[in-house]
């Protein structure tokens, strides 16, 4: 019985951690975007772009992952990042608005983000 109950347990806790995964919802999604800019991984932010590799190659992914730098500097650390809405636009899509504080700025920036939903995760909608 004690077994049974551990299993149980485990078992809801595998099932909850696989839902607060960082592509889960919309929300998540552009936090953990913005969160993994703010401590300078660039390159993970990248891999949250939707279909980053049938768009880029490794060097092009690397090459936006500089870029992100570059323009980031212009700006100055990010000090908080505050999701302002979401707002569902179909099944598997949507439109999230977040406000970003920077040291260089004297006051935030608001940004508006398309996310859309593949295979189960939630990824930003890179539009060139």
């Amino acid at each position: 019985m004690k077994r049974s109950l551990i299993l149980v347990v485990a078992a809801a806790f595998l099932c909850l951690f696989a839902a607060c995964t960082p592509q889960s919802t919309p929300r998540q999604v552009v936090k953990t975007y913005w969160t993994d800019i703010q401590n300078e991984k660039y390159s993970e932010a990248v891999a949250l772009y939707y279909d980053i590799d049938g768009l880029f190659s490794e060097d092009g992914r690397d090459l936006l992952a500089t870029l992100m730098k570059v323009e980031m500097a212009a700006y100055g650390k990010i000090t908080n990042v505050k999701v302002l809405s979401v707002e569902k636009a179909g099944k598997d899509r949507a439109v999230v608005t977040v406000e970003i504080t920077t040291e260089n700025m004297s006051e935030p920036r608001v940004e508006t983000m398309d996310v859309v939903k593949a295979n189960g995760k939630w990824y930003i909608d890179f539009a060139i």
